[in-house]
C-alpha cells in the first residue's frame, strides 16, 4: 500500500468512526430523554455532542501523525502522551464545558464557573478517552510498522535469493564455458593426430563426426539439463570419433541399468570422464584402455559408475583434475547441494562414483 493512500485510508477511518460514535451517543440520548418524558430538542442535543466530541475528531489525525513521526521507541511515546495529556486535556474539558452550555443555554453560570465546577468523572472520562483513542494510533502505528517490516524482509530475502540464483547461474556458466573449449580442444587434438600419421580419410570423416557433436554442444549450452538418452548418444558418437584415431586400443562398454528411461542430467556429463580417462589413460601409456560406464537409479538418484584401466598411478592420488573439479562445481552450484563424487585408483584401474538427484528442471 502507498504512504499517500494509507494515510487517506486513515483520516477517513477516523471521521467515520467517530462520526458513528457521536450519532450513536446522540440516538442514545434522545431515546433515554424521552423513555423519561423529558423534552427534547434535536438540533440543540446534535450541536451538543458535536461540541465536546468534534474536536477530538481533529485532533485524532494529529496524534496519529505525531506517533507516526516519533522514534521507535517507549520514551518517546511517553513524553508525547504526557504533553498531550497536560496541553489536551484542559482543551478538552473547555469543549466539554461548552457543550453543556450549548445544551443548557438558560443556565446563568459563566463559563468560568462552569468549568471549574465540572466533576472529577468527567475529568477521568477525558482521561481514559486520551487513552483509548491515543492507544489506537499507538497500536495501528506500530501494526503497521510490524507489517512493513516483515514486508521488507520478505523483499529483501527474495532479492537476496535472486542475487544468489544469479551468481550462481553466472558462475555455473564460467564453469561450462571451461569445459566446452575442453571439449573442443581435445576432438582437435584427436584429429591432428589422424593428419600426423596421414589418415587423411579418417581425418575427414572425424571432421564430419565433430561438427555433428558440435551441434550438439551448441544446442546443449543453452540448457541446464538435457535428457540422459540424448547424453548418451553424443557418447557414443564422441567415443566413435575417438576411435577413429586410438582404433581398436579404445574398448569401452556402456552398461544402461536405469529402470526409468527418462531421466535428465546436465549436458557433457558422462563425456567429461570418457576425455578424462582417454587423456590420462590412453594417451599417456599408448597401450589399449578399458573404459566402462555403468549408470543406474536408485532411491531418487542417479549413479554413475566410470572405470578405465590404466598402469600406473598418478602423482596426485584420488584428486581431482581440472575437467572434474569444474564439472563438480557446476553439479554442486546446479543441484544447491554437494554432489557425491569418489575417486578411487589403484595400479590398475582409475574409478569415479558420481550420485546425483534425478529431479530436475530444463532452465533455457
Amino acid at each position: 500500500m502507498k504512504p499517500d493512500s494509507f494515510y487517506l485510508r486513515a483520516l477517513f477511518a477516523n471521521f467515520a468512526i467517530w462520526t458513528a460514535f457521536i450519532s450513536i451517543s446522540i440516538l442514545a440520548s434522545i431515546l433515554d430523554s424521552s423513555r423519561a418524558g423529558r423534552e427534547v430538542n434535536i438540533a440543540l442535543r446534535i450541536a451538543s455532542y458535536f461540541t465536546s466530541f468534534g474536536p477530538w475528531m481533529l485532533i485524532t489525525p494529529v496524534f496519529f501523525w505525531l506517533v507516526e513521526r516519533a522514534k521507535k521507541n517507549d520514551q518517546s511515546l511517553l513524553v508525547i502522551s504526557l504533553c498531550f495529556v497536560v496541553i489536551w486535556l484542559p482543551i478538552a474539558m473547555a469543549f466539554d464545558t461548552l457543550s453543556s452550555i450549548v445544551g443548557r443555554p438558560q443556565s446563568e453560570k459563566s463559563f468560568i464557573q462552569q468549568y471549574l465546577e465540572l466533576p472529577a468523572w468527567y475529568w477521568t472520562y477525558q482521561l481514559l478517552l486520551f487513552g483509548v483513542v491515543f492507544g489506537s494510533c499507538v497500536s495501528i502505528i506500530f501494526y503497521r510498522r510490524s507489517q512493513t517490516n516483515k514486508l521488507e524482509a520478505i523483499s529483501a530475502k527474495q532479492d537476496n535469493i535472486q542475487l544468489e540464483l544469479q551468481l550462481k547461474e553466472l558462475q555455473m556458466k564460467s564453469l561450462q564455458t571451461q569445459l566446452e573449449p575442453h571439449f573442443l580442444f581435445n576432438a582437435l587434438n584427436s584429429i591432428a593426430g589422424l593428419i600426423r600419421i596421414e589418415e587423411s580419410g579418417n581425418a575427414l570423416k572425424a571432421i564430419r563426426q565433430l561438427s555433428d557433436l558440435l551441434r550438439y554442444a551448441v544446442s546443449a549450452s543453452d540448457h541446464l539439463f538435457v535428457t540422459l538418452d540424448d547424453e548418451l548418444s553424443f557418447v557414443r558418437d564422441y567415443v566413435a570419433l575417438q576411435r577413429l584415431r586410438f582404433e581398436d586400443k579404445l574398448q569401452v562398454t556402456i552398461k544402461d541399468e536405469r529402470k526409468n528411461q527418462n531421466h535428465e542430467c546436465p549436458p557433457f556429463l558422462l563425456q567429461i570422464f570418457v576425455e578424462n580417462a582417454i587423456r590420462h589413460g590412453l594417451e599417456e601409456s599408448g597401450k589399449t584402455m578399458e573404459l566402462t560406464i555403468k549408470i543406474s537409479d536408485r532411491h531418487k538418484q542417479l549413479n554413475l559408475f566410470i572405470q578405465n584401466t590404466h598402469d600406473k598411478i598418478s602423482k596426485n592420488k584420488g584428486t581431482l583434475g581440472i575437467g572434474l573439479k569444474n564439472l563438480k562445481d557446476r553439479l554442486n552450484i546446479l543441484y544447491q547441494s554437494p554432489v557425491v563424487m569418489n575417486i578411487l585408483e589403484s595400479t590398475q584401474h582409475y574409478t569415479v562414483e558420481l550420485t546425483i538427484p534425478i529431479e530436475g528442471k530444463d532452465n533455457k
